[in-house]
């Protein structure tokens, strides 16, 4: 009991926190298509982005920063949808992520509603 109690307190005092869930899909990704965005994600990101959006594609090693590892919670916070759509499209100058102005919005929606189904680790995860 009293290791029950100071696990609780120690929870409660913030000394040990929960992991918060993986993120959810905003309203935006959940009317996008998830299943065309993995085909696009396919023909257009995974060369540094990785077959399993982990950061790990083929062209990896070779860019500085790495490309983001979106399996892992921690690489969406703070990150919208629309933030994210805007990035996929306008890329993200002083790093190798170049724009896919070919990619419409709908389309770029797409692959973020795919990557979002690819958060797999939970924050604070080693």
């Amino acid at each position: 009991m009293l290791l029950a109690t100071s696990a609780l307190l120690l929870m409660l005092s913030g000394g040990a926190r929960a992991a918060e869930p993986p993120p959810r899909p905003s309203e935006a990704a959940r009317s996008a298509d998830a299943g065309r965005g993995e085909t696009l994600y396919a023909a257009n990101c995974t060369a540094c982005h990785g077959a399993l959006a982990d950061g790990r594609g083929p062209a990896a090693v070779a860019l500085t920063p790495r490309p983001t590892d979106f399996t892992r919670a921690a690489s969406w916070k703070g990150r919208s949808d629309a933030d994210m759509v805007a990035l996929v499209r306008a890329g993200r100058p002083g790093t190798s992520m170049t724009a896919f102005p070919h990619l419409s919005e709908a389309e770029a929606a797409d692959i973020v509603a795919w990557l979002r189904t690819r958060v797999t680790t939970p924050p604070g995860a080693p």
